[in-house]
């Protein structure tokens, strides 16, 4: 059964398209990561669902997500497939499957379900949907969870506060305290209580 939203992702390290590794953990505290599971490189289904995320990719940068493609095919086929499709994001090679099998999406075959997950800057799950394997899946609801985590990350720094004390170093008896706010719509301010 594939992990679902409110689980903690697995971390993983896999070789990717481009020459590169890439390590889950990397994006913790950076960006939302968009993982996209699918069976086979080259395969018709697959050539269809990887070129929408493309299409999409400077919505999910809006965002602040990161997106990656993961199967169980070779790093070389990845590469391959994804200069092929002209991905500007990467394609990883699980080719032991363990990274599929930890996040519960790998099928009696050997391969991977299409699956997607919206893992959140905490590395938490809030999104998971295993998609029929025939099928090109929708993106709407992961667009949907991002905007969602957007808002709320955005209303939070609106009731942002800071407070500081400062200590003058010309006139040590002199303390300034103050605060940098933010509420609403109105922009960040200063309030000095000298």
């Amino acid at each position: 059964m594939a992990l679902q939203a409110g689980e903690m992702a697995p971390d993983f390290e896999l070789p990717a398209s481009g020459n590169r590794t890439i390590k889950l953990s990397d994006f913790r505290n950076k960006k939302n990561v968009v993982l996209a599971f699918y069976p086979f490189a080259f395969s018709p289904v697959c050539s269809l669902q990887l070129p929408g995320l493309q299409e999409n990719l400077s919505r999910f940068n809006n965002l602040d997500a990161e997106v990656l493609g993961i199967s169980v095919d070779s790093k070389h086929s990845s590469a391959a497939f994804a200069e092929h499709l002209k991905l500007e994001f990467p394609l990883l090679s699980d080719f032991t499957k363990q990274t599929t099998q930890a996040y519960g999406v790998l099928r009696e075959g050997g391969f991977s379900e299409r699956a997607l997950f919206v893992i959140d800057k905490t590395g938490k799950i809030v999104y998971s949907h295993v998609n029929p394997i025939g099928e090109v899946p929708d993106n709407g609801p992961v667009f949907e969870t991002l905007e969602a985590h957007h808002e709320t990350r955005a209303a939070s720094l609106d009731d942002l506060v800071v407070v500081a004390e400062f200590r003058d170093p010309i006139y040590p008896g002199l303390v300034t305290t103050g605060k940098v706010e933010r509420g609403g719509d109105k922009p960040f301010h200063t309030v000095i209580n000298a």
